[in-house]
């Protein structure tokens, strides 16, 4: 008859507590990445003279002085969903096109537009930034009685 061996663990002794002299590495948290297209949208509505309406069945399209400087597609639940667009610069738009989940935006691409099609593709502070970049380039071709009807842009 065949007796059965027990497996044998290594014991661990326990790490020594780290002395006055030992320098505790902690990893940094990764940087969140993802946008929240309801927060972005509620960003929005905070932005002086931003108005909001359904285009085309199915964009959310943010304007300023009826000129559009966001849109995001309808989601299932009848908020804002991916993907979404704004207007860029044309360094930005150079930078953000070259990352993967951001193309050029169909039919507005050539006025600087660009489709974020991946909810990673870039964080909720940078989403942000970047959406308050187009307001910022739309209300500046605006007419002055237009822009000076507006108010102070909110900080942050």
């Amino acid at each position: 008859m065949a007796t059965k061996k027990s497996a044998s663990r290594p014991s661990r002794s326990p790490a020594p507590p780290p002395s006055s002299e030992t320098v505790v590495k902690r990893a940094k948290p990764a940087a969140r990445r993802g946008v929240d297209c309801e927060k972005l949208h509620e960003f929005c509505r905070r932005l002086p003279g931003a108005t909001v309406d359904l285009k085309w069945g199915e964009v959310i399209v943010w304007s300023v002085g009826e000129k559009m400087f966001v849109g995001f597609h309808e989601a299932e639940d009848g908020g804002p969903g991916l993907p979404f667009g704004f207007k860029c610069s044309e360094e930005e738009f150079e930078r953000l096109t070259d990352m993967p989940g951001i193309i050029p935006a169909p039919y507005l691409a050539r006025h600087g537009w660009v489709r974020v099609r991946e909810k990673s593709a870039i964080s909720q502070e940078e989403a942000e930034r970047l959406i308050r970049g187009s307001y910022r380039l739309v209300v500046e071709r605006l007419p002055r009685r237009v822009r000076e009807g507006l108010g102070d842009e909110p900080a942050g």
